[in-house]
């Protein structure tokens, strides 16, 4: 039997003291529902790349001093005549009431562009003149503003169909009910200065994102839970058929899902992207481990044992289980700790604390109402249809595996040898984009910047320098136009802005080097994008479309070995690649390659845990295989699928095999218990399949509820559903199948099999 440290004797004390225990219960429930009252959402997608390292420290200290491309909304306009004089003045207009808008800083357009003075022309002025002058030329427009360093590609599109308009917005406007208002208003003016021009009008940027994600969370955790808990309700209904047991199976994970969230509440952890999947998978756990309750309580009442016996048998026989389970769960949750990244710390730990909940409910609920609820005497039906249907599965798959199980086991390990080749074969993958719901203009705003402009996405180098600066130097500006130029010649990036910009710009109009140092002497207060004299300090942003972080890491490598050469020559200044897709790109690579060692990790530790817990080596061998079988078919349907190990695949397989490995203790656990009883091995291992079967085929439909994620309209959440659901198959296979038949073929090589 398991060794289970006497913690199943909470349902022994829930059956004695029923009233007693479903009193704590509820005053747990309303202790717990204020907590959950003061639970938050976290939209902020940046925080799951978090860390203590001096990469991120610079990256934190550059976007201080640097600010305005995390708080920046971006204003898409697309058409085919956007340079027509009527389109023209209706965007400037725009423009311009966009400007006057409570929270907005500054507007950033094509309309802001100006000719730079020159000898010929010594007055800069707009290249974009009054859209109706008589004297408006739209190709002398469309050409002086394709040749503005700061226009080309960046706002204006190359074949005139799109232009971008960068909205700053104020630093102190971070909330996010503020900023919805905001978008709101602007879409607004945008539809009205719009109106009758065949043009669409698409906003995005980080604040965009952050309040699409927020309401994306907000639909999801009210649909995953009522989905998932209206299918718990179909499920016990269709198995049991009966009302009483019905209520037997929803009331515990009702009451998990309040005491996980109060807790999250009271301890201050928000929901967040990855953190939103946590109260589905612990309320389908707690029903998972209240379907195995039930399954046996009703065969021992089926038996013919009184109603507290059966209850009691079911304690001693199903409740060291359940404790085993819980703890390898927990074991595989608590192994993404491994990682070291914040979020998903935080999202393992929560989870972790759900599981004990759940074995904590099942224990405290299920005998207390079991006492009041079920009438001595009566005996439960055991005839549904539905109960019949998954009592034939189970015996089928005892005369599959009696009959071929060698050729079972077999087929179990090449798929565990082909898949596992093919898991290795994944690489670290993430886009931004795969938190954003396809049909939103977001995304389209997104997709549409990366392929006509310059792109959404940024690598900036932070440059430092170690002695104080009155005024721009030139050294200072050979190392920053040292560094546009590494950035400009690689061929993924699309355009490059610096001080050097603007300095090569003036430069090629005829002004001399001691005519430009001047202007920048002069307009230092308004080059804060570029330069900071006071921080001693100065930025260069390359712009490019979003990269994968395995396109991205070698562009980085490539710019780092490149500016530690330049760098030599500059000793007085600190040079860094830093920006949101440098650090996104460094820290998938890093913490996906953590989470699949913690993966390992917790692998090794479950076998070895299970023939400590079991007493039994060889048990712990058996369990090898089945437990594979899921996780290595999961890594080749994305290594096949193109979908490569991301943070979402990586958690879901950890937590489906965390999840998946109950089902091999319930077996082993009885397969190993009844052996006095059944000393023949064959009697025993169909016993134990004919009768832990019904309960492992419902237990996983009811893990599959957790399914409902793919309903999500973001696709990670729902790539996190599609490998919950094939973990979950995979593992009812292994257990159903696999597991049997690796016994059925070691018992019969030893001596004396019979």
């Amino acid at each position: 039997m398991v060794v289970s440290f006497g913690l199943e004797r909470l349902g022994l004390l829930s059956q004695k003291y029923p009233r007693s225990m479903l009193g704590a219960v509820l005053l747990a429930c309303i202790f717990f529902l204020y907590g959950a009252a003061h639970l938050g959402i976290d939209s902020n997608i940046r925080d799951l790349f978090k860390s203590d390292n001096a990469a991120y420290g610079k990256f934190e200290e550059a976007t201080k001093q640097y600010p305005s491309r995390e708080n920046d909304i971006l204003l898409l306009v697309e058409g085919d005549n956007l340079l027509d004089p009527d389109i023209l003045h209706r965007l400037g207009e725009l423009s311009l009431d966009v400007m006057l808008l409570d929270g907005v800083q500054k507007v950033i357009s094509i309309f802001d562009a100006q000719h730079v003075p020159s000898q010929s022309n010594p007055s800069s002025g707009f290249i974009i003149p009054d859209a109706f002058d008589p004297t408006y030329d739209r190709n002398e427009v469309a050409a002086a503003l394709k040749k503005h360093p700061f226009v080309a590609k960046t706002l204006l599109s190359d074949d005139d169909k799109a232009t971008l308009f960068i909205i700053n917005l104020d630093e102190g406007l971070t909330d996010l009910a503020q900023v919805r208002l905001l978008c709101d208003e602007i879409k607004q003016l945008a539809k009205t200065g719009t109106a009758g021009q065949s043009v669409r009008v698409s906003l995005t940027g980080i604040p965009v994102v952050r309040t699409l994600l927020l309401d994306v969370l907000n639909s999801d955790k009210l649909t995953f839970r009522l989905a998932s808990y209206l299918l718990s309700i179909l499920l016990a209904w269709l198995f049991f058929g009966q009302f009483r047991y019905m209520i037997l199976a929803i009331a515990p994970p009702l009451v998990v899902t309040i005491w996980l969230l109060g807790g999250m509440g009271w301890t201050g952890r928000n929901i967040n992207a990855i953190t939103n999947v946590v109260p589905t998978l612990v309320m389908i756990i707690t029903f998972s481990n209240a379907i195995h309750f039930l399954i046996a309580l009703r065969r021992h009442q089926l038996a013919g044992l009184s109603r507290d016996d059966a209850i009691a048998t079911t304690i001693r026989t199903v409740g060291p289980a359940s404790v085993l389970t819980s703890i390898t769960t927990a074991i595989a949750l608590i192994s993404l700790t491994l990682a070291g990244q914040p979020t998903i710390t935080t999202f393992a730990l929560t989870a972790a604390y759900g599981t004990a909940l759940a074995f904590i409910a099942v224990l405290a609920i299920i005998p207390a109402l079991a006492t009041l609820l079920l009438k001595e005497g009566h005996v439960p039906s055991g005839g549904h249809r539905f109960a019949k249907l998954v009592a034939y599965l189970s015996e089928a798959a005892s005369s599959l595996v009696m009959k071929w199980g060698r050729g079972i086991a077999l087929s179990g390990a090449l798929m565990v040898a082909a898949g596992g080749y093919l898991y290795s074969l994944n690489e670290p993958h993430f886009f931004y984009t795969d938190h954003l719901p396809r049909d939103s203009d977001a995304y389209h705003a997104i997709k549409t910047i990366d392929q006509k402009l310059s792109g959404t996405s940024n690598i900036q180098v932070f440059l430092q320098w170690q002695s104080a600066r009155s005024e721009v130097s030139a050294d200072m500006i050979d190392l920053i136009g040292e560094v546009h130029r590494i950035l400009k010649a690689e061929q993924d990036i699309r355009q490059v802005w610096s001080l050097y910009s603007l300095y090569d710009w003036r430069r090629k109009a005829g002004k001399t080097d001691a005519e430009i140092r001047a202007f920048f002497h002069e307009n230092v207060d308004s080059l804060g994008t570029f330069i900071l004299l006071p921080q001693r300090s100065a930025l260069v942003s390359g712009q490019l479309p979003e990269m994968d972080a395995q396109q991205l890491n070698p562009l980085l490598e490539s710019l780092e070995t490149k500016l530690s050469q330049l760098a030599m020559q500059y000793p007085d200044a600190d040079i860094t690649v830093t920006g949101i897709a440098a650090q996104t790109a460094r820290s998938t690579r890093d913490i996906i390659g953590n989470l699949s060692a913690s993966l390992a990790v917790a692998i090794v530790l479950i076998i070895v845990l299970i023939g400590c817990l079991l007493r039994s080596p060889i048990t712990a061998l058996y369990a090898i295989l089945p437990n594979l079988l899921p996780l290595t078919s999961v890594g080749a349907f994305l290594y096949l699928s193109g979908h490569g190990l991301q943070f979402n695949s990586i958690i879901a397989l950890t937590v489906g095999f965390g999840i998946a490995v109950d089902s091999t203790i319930h077996m082993l656990n009885y397969y190993h218990g009844t052996r006095a009883a059944l000393p023949i091995w064959q009697e025993r291992l169909n016993e134990t399949i004919r009768h832990i079967g019904p309960a492992l085929i419902v237990s996983t439909l009811a893990l599959l509820t957790g399914g409902v994620t793919i309903l999500s309209p973001m696709p990670t959440t729902q790539l996190y559903g599609i490998l919950s659901v094939m973990v979950l198959v995979m593992a009812l296979i292994g257990d159903l199948l696999v597991l049997p038949a690796i016994i059925r073929t070691w018992e019969s090589t030893r001596p004396k099999a019979s």
